[in-house]
């Protein structure tokens, strides 16, 4: 479950887990979070310009991306 409260990034993940920022012409812009995680972590995005960009989840094995629209 991913959510976004103004410019901070919500994300459940379950055991290893990394997020990643990509841009829409598939440049990595950051990595939001690498690591061990139980439940919810969270990631500002106070310093990202706004725009649109991707959401790259990888967490329990699986891996997903999620449209962002930063306003």
């Amino acid at each position: 479950m991913v959510s976004l409260h103004g410019r901070v990034l919500q994300v459940s993940l379950s055991g290893m887990s990394r997020v990643d920022l990509i841009s829409v012409t598939g440049v990595a812009l950051r990595t939001l979070w690498n690591g061990d995680a139980m439940g919810n972590v969270g990631a500002s995005l106070v310093d990202v310009p706004s725009g649109r960009d991707i959401l790259r989840i990888q967490s329990a094995g699986s891996t997903w991306v999620q449209k962002l629209n930063l306003k």
